[in-house]
């Protein structure tokens, strides 16, 4: 993440929020950011190198994005083998989304779970409220 205190004319540097930080034990991608009032919320997928599951995280700053609070898991693991494909690559999409206002957080994704007979992949929509 990087912050601009200046509507966007210049940025500070790059920092990692997420909890392992420069160490890279699990890939983080898709990630979407809604901010309201001082708070930053950052939703992101997250595996572990050499998994098959797939979670989707979120992490909160209430300093403008200066610190970060520990990450939280939404939802239920997704499984990479039962994604949907792009060629021979598991897709879960770039279906994330973010929404913070003063009373709550809304977020939305997308996760793969068993599809149902003579189907090849099923993907649902979830969200979560978190309230503030």
């Amino acid at each position: 993440m990087s912050v601009s205190t200046d509507g966007g004319g210049s940025w500070g540097p790059v920092r990692f929020v997420n909890q392992d930080g420069a160490v890279r034990t699990s890939n983080h991608f898709t990630p979407a950011v809604a901010a309201h009032d001082g708070t930053v919320l950052i939703a992101y997928r997250s595996r572990k190198e050499g998994s098959v599951r797939v979670e989707v995280r979120c992490i909160v700053s209430s300093d403008g994005g200066g610190t970060f609070g520990r990450e939280r898991r939404l939802g239920r693991l997704a499984d990479t083998r039962l994604a949907a494909t792009a060629g021979t690559d598991a897709f879960f999409g770039d279906y994330m989304g973010l929404a913070l206002s003063a009373d709550a957080a809304h977020a939305v994704w997308c996760s793969s779970s068993r599809a149902r007979p003579g189907a090849t992949h099923h993907q649902t929509t979830w969200n979560a409220t978190i309230v503030r």
